[in-house]
């Protein structure tokens, strides 16, 4: 290997200015630092404009900060000096799908599933696209495809399981939201969609289980609370949980927990509504169990 004696250079041989430039795009693009890594990039094509990778590093970075034409136009430039780049053609597939030209996407997944038919994410993102397409069929062939090659990836199994549940196999979409979670315990997308189908099978003991299991993972999140609730009504909310027969706490997951609320403002305050999911489910007048009040201490 070729060394240089960099004490006796006052500055780097030029055939190795591109690839300096390239690695310092590479460095700003992992520091999230996209308008300078297109610098850099750029920097490296006026030298060398063959230089394929940093192309295909150009779209990343024009991907990131949402220009994405500008991103495919990048994409096709690498492409085009090396055709047989299968993360470009998964990138350009996901940028396409981004703006819901989903056909065009499974065409660029094809192509890196020809260059190698294990490539583990060309098969999940064509399942992925089909699945937009409504040919819940197709991607779960596609599901099992990346599945054959990785049974190790959580999502896989999670967005097979969905696929299911559009196609009304709940049960068998409960299995597959089982594979998941013995992946990773802690999938808290994967204990609320299990919960989820469970209630369409009217398992209601299942489901509660699924989404207290949701609640010891989650702390109060505020992001799950309508932005409507201030913090008295939400502590409202909380009294009167601990003191129904299906629940012991929300912990804030208002939309997630078994319930849900509707505030309605009137004239002179906000009507609070309370409605419990799985005794909506279980009677036919659900509304003798919604609680209106406007006095939240009466909670």
């Amino acid at each position: 290997m070729l060394r240089w004696r960099w004490k006796t250079c006052i500055s780097p041989p030029d055939f190795l200015l591109p690839l300096a430039w390239y690695r310092k795009g590479i460095t700003s693009s992992r520091l999230g630092r996209y308008k300078e890594a297109i610098h850099c990039f750029e920097r490296v094509l006026d030298i060398d404009p063959k230089y394929e990778n940093a192309y295909y590093h150009l779209a990343l970075a024009y991907d990131k900060l949402g220009l994405i034409e500008t991103a495919i136009d990048y994409y096709d430039k690498a492409l085009n000096i090396k055709p047989k780049h299968e993360d470009a053609w998964i990138d350009k597939g996901i940028a396409l799908a981004s703006l819901e030209r989903y056909e065009e996407a499974i065409q660029c997944y094809e192509k890196a599933i020809q260059i190698d038919p294990r490539y583990e994410e060309g098969w999940y993102y064509k399942a992925i696209a089909l699945d937009d397409l409504g040919n819940h069929e197709e991607a779960i062939k596609c599901y099992d495809k990346a599945l054959e090659i990785n049974p190790k990836r959580k999502e896989v199994w999670f967005d097979k399981a969905i696929a299911l549940e559009a196609l009304g196999n709940h049960e068998e979409a409960i299995k597959h939201y089982d594979n998941a979670l013995d992946l990773d315990p802690k999938y808290k997308d994967a204990w609320y969609h299990k919960a989820q189908a469970l209630k369409t099978l009217r398992k209601y003991k299942n489901a509660l289980n699924c989404y207290e299991k949701l609640l010891e993972l989650s702390s109060v999140q505020t992001q799950y609370i309508p932005r409507y609730i201030n913090h008295k009504e939400l502590a409202a909310i909380k009294a009167f949980s601990e003191k129904h027969q299906h629940e012991d706490k929300v912990g804030g997951m208002i939309r997630e927990a078994p319930y849900h609320i509707m505030i309605v403002p009137n004239s002179v305050a906000y009507t609070a509504e309370v409605i419990c999911d799985i005794c909506a489910s279980e009677h036919k007048d659900p509304k003798k169990y919604r609680k209106n009040v406007t006095d939240y201490d009466s909670w």
